[in-house]
C-alpha cells in the first residue's frame, strides 16, 4: 500500500487513522501530546509506529488526589469507618451465598393473579363470528373489501 493513502490525525484523547478511506479509531485512557506526537511507516515491514507522549500533568493530579484521601482517612472518625464496614454487606459476593435460595420455587403453584390481571384467552381467527353492521351502516360498493 502506497504511504500516501494513510492519513493519521493525533488528538489529545485519541488517534484516527485513515486507510484507503477506512477510519480507525481508538479512545485512549490518558491525554497525550498531539504536537509531540510523531507517526513512522516501516520501509521493510510496512507496519505504523504512532509514538505519543503522555501529559504529565494529569499524572501530578492523581497524586494531589492520592494525597487528599490520605488526609481525609486519617481525619475519619470511628463512626463513619464503622459505618462503611456495615455496608459491606452490600455488595455482590463472589462466593458462597450467605443463604441460598432455591429459585425454581419463589412462587407457589396455588398462588393465582387476580382475575383483572389474568390474561383473557383468545379464540382463533377461523373460529371468530363476524360482527354485525351497526343500523346506520351504508355500504359503498365503489370501496373494495378487505382481504
Amino acid at each position: 500500500m502506497d504511504t500516501s493513502l494513510i492519513d493519521c490525525d493525533v488528538q489529545t484523547n485519541y488517534v484516527r487513522v485513515t486507510l484507503r478511506n477506512k477510519v480507525f479509531q481508538m479512545a485512549l485512557p490518558e491525554e497525550v501530546h498531539p504536537d509531540r506526537s510523531s507517526v513512522q511507516r516501516s520501509r521493510v515491514t510496512g507496519r505504523l509506529l504512532v509514538r505519543m507522549p503522555k501529559v504529565i500533568s494529569s499524572s501530578m493530579i492523581e497524586l494531589r488526589n492520592e494525597e487528599w484521601k490520605r488526609t481525609n482517612e486519617c481525619t475519619e472518625t470511628t463512626e463513619a469507618k464503622e459505618r462503611r464496614k456495615g455496608n459491606v454487606s452490600n455488595f455482590l459476593t463472589v462466593g458462597e451465598a450467605k443463604v441460598s435460595v432455591d429459585w425454581r420455587n419463589i412462587t407457589n403453584a396455588g398462588d393465582r393473579r387476580p382475575s383483572n390481571l389474568q390474561m383473557e384467552k383468545r379464540t382463533p381467527v377461523s373460529l371468530r363470528k363476524e360482527r354485525e353492521n351497526s343500523p346506520n351502516f351504508i355500504d359503498n360498493l365503489d370501496v373494495p373489501p378487505l382481504e
